[in-house]
């Protein structure tokens, strides 16, 4: 298993800063992404832009790959980046300024590894019963039980039905690169994660709903940073 760490981020909120070097818990956002990869990954490709220091911190042995997105065109751009450095592999997609606790990484891993036969994604998702804080990111649907399977991915809803709020941590196969040069443009002028998994889910390619972590904060606002804080205290 590889995996695909986006930090090529900035905070317009905040200043234009690299979001993922915020520090929570006595460290940089990052370095608490790349422990938390190194315990599922046999290598990690970090995507970052040319002006953000290499992180700090032990790798635990793991090899990093740093590939530079120029222009920031989303998250499918940043995944376009990593892709040469993937070969064969499936990988495991974080965010460089995804905050979380009680993260089951691990244990997705397991199940992605059971079910990967009939599978091309996993998207990790916290339950979360407060609207707005879904508003932030994106809401995942889901038709069936268990285990449920994402039908329908909505990016920053106005409107939110059911509790499943959707990460950043997902795991793909690695054939949904030949996706990646068909996912549009949105009206944000990115290509989007939550079209990616649309688009996959459209074409009866399965994609499997996680529960990932206990908590999670995507840090864009300075809201958001105290929020993040919080878990740490």
């Amino acid at each position: 298993m590889k995996a695909v760490i986006l930090a090529a981020g900035q905070a317009k909120r905040l200043g234009g800063i690299e979001k993922c070097m915020l520090e929570v818990g006595g460290k940089p956002i990052l370095e608490h992404v790349l422990r938390r990869a190194c315990e599922i990954a046999d290598e990690i490709v970090l995507v970052n832009n040319e002006k953000m220091d290499k992180p700090r911190g032990s790798l635990g042995g793991i090899d990093i790959i740093y590939r530079y997105q120029e222009k920031p065109d989303g998250i499918i751009g940043a995944i376009e980046c990593a892709a040469g450095a993937l070969a064969h592999h499936d990988f495991f997609l974080m965010l460089g300024d995804e905050v979380m606790v009680g993260c089951k990484h691990k244990e997705m891993v397991q199940r992605w590894n059971k079910i990967k036969s009939d599978t091309w994604g996993m998207c990790g998702v916290k339950i979360e019963h407060d609207k707005e804080k879904i508003k932030k990111t994106y809401v995942v649907l889901s038709l069936n039980k268990s285990p449920k399977d994402v039908y329908v991915a909505i990016e920053k809803p106005d409107v939110v039905i059911g509790p499943l709020m959707g990460t950043g941590h997902c795991i793909f196969k690695n054939k949904v690169l030949e996706y990646l040069r068909d996912i549009p443009v949105s009206e944000r002028g990115e290509r989007e994660l939550v079209d990616l998994i649309q688009v996959l889910a459209d074409d009866e390619k399965r994609v499997e709903i996680f529960e990932v972590c206990d908590q999670y904060v995507n840090v864009n606002t300075q809201e958001d940073y105290e929020e993040a804080k919080t878990f740490f205290v």
